[in-house]
């Protein structure tokens, strides 16, 4: 539901004022980001490895209609089906189990091991859809290597001869996440009629997004307000974000809230902006946070903001105050 500007000012009156208030902290060492890929007829399996005292979060880019464990009483699993997300958390300090996960229309195998060892990353991005991709026309290069003037060298190396099939290139992961930290405050949309935005609040965290369009694709402002009296944890890497059903590259030009860009301190507030290079009619942001204090019982706090209707709204364009 949109909200009216009045509302949207008062809401990111307070916080706009705590992102010059930066406090030092230091955060946990995270494993790196992962993009797991399954699109394939016949599944392959792939491998989990938990940790006890961790959660990991599958991240589908279809909703998940059914999860099916070996054996359930090593592993507690929490669904959001619409969403794609499946959460994992160990709860015996050793194991080994199968499971199996329909997503959309797509039946993934998993290996699931519990111990001590290393672990996979707090969220995964499973993607069982790829897209087609066409190859551009060919450049011919010239001994100097200028684009578009001819060449009496024949094909340079790499390069397919006079009648053999282009070669598709290489894309960037489905899910790729680019970051840029600035100093400067993202600034809110207020003209009325120009957004859709979403609040949510859990655990003491209060958030507000916005989505509208730019000339270049989409963009979603956001602000975080901590108010819960302990620490979170920031990892731009596991945003996820699907325009039009389908997992998507962004770009975060973001404003830290301490002088560690990893942690959301107690009374502090984060924004920034997601860039999409492209326009899309719906979007959905899943934004997770994770505890700072090493809790099991403690889940990541995850907001997701789910926007329709996007094609419809006027251009804007990106201000920071």
């Amino acid at each position: 539901m949109q909200e009216r500007p009045k509302q949207i000012a008062a809401l990111v009156l307070a916080g706009l004022a705590a992102l010059s208030c930066p406090l030092p902290a230091g955060a946990a060492q995270q494993p790196p980001a992962q993009v797991v890929v399954v699109a394939r007829e016949v599944p392959q399996r792939q491998v989990i490895q938990l940790q006890p005292g961790y959660t990991t979060f599958l991240v589908f880019d279809a909703p998940v209609k059914f999860v099916a464990l070996g054996d359930s009483s090593i592993v507690e699993v929490v669904v959001r089906a619409q969403e794609g997300m499946v959460g994992l958390r160990p709860v015996v300090p050793t194991g080994r189990t199968n499971m199996h996960i329909l997503a959309g229309d797509r039946l993934t195998v998993w290996e699931v091991l519990i111990g001590s060892g290393p672990r996979t990353a707090d969220v995964v991005r499973v993607v069982t859809q790829v897209p087609e991709v066409s190859s551009p026309a060919p450049q011919r290069v010239s001994q100097a290597g200028g684009p578009g003037a001819p060449s009496s060298a024949g094909p340079a190396a790499g390069q397919a001869p006079p009648g053999a099939p282009a070669r598709t290139p290489p894309t960037p992961p489905q899910g790729e996440v680019r970051v840029t930290v600035t100093d400067r405050n993202p600034a809110p949309v207020l003209e009325e009629g120009t957004f859709r935005a979403v609040q949510a609040s859990a655990s003491g965290l209060v958030a507000l997004f916005q989505a509208y369009r730019t000339k270049s694709g989409l963009q979603v402002y956001y602000q975080v307000q901590n108010r819960s009296g302990t620490d979170w944890v920031v990892i731009p890497q596991r945003i996820v974000v699907r325009a039009d059903g389908r997992i998507v590259p962004v770009e975060i030009v973001r404003r830290p809230a301490s002088t560690d860009p990893s942690v959301l301190p107690h009374g502090a507030v984060e924004a920034g902006v997601i860039v999409l290079a492209r326009t899309a009619s719906r979007l959905e942001v899943v934004f997770p946070f994770f505890s700072r204090v090493l809790d099991p019982k403690q889940l990541p706090v995850v907001f997701t903001a789910s926007f329709k209707d996007l094609d419809g709204l006027p251009e804007v364009s990106f201000r920071s105050n």
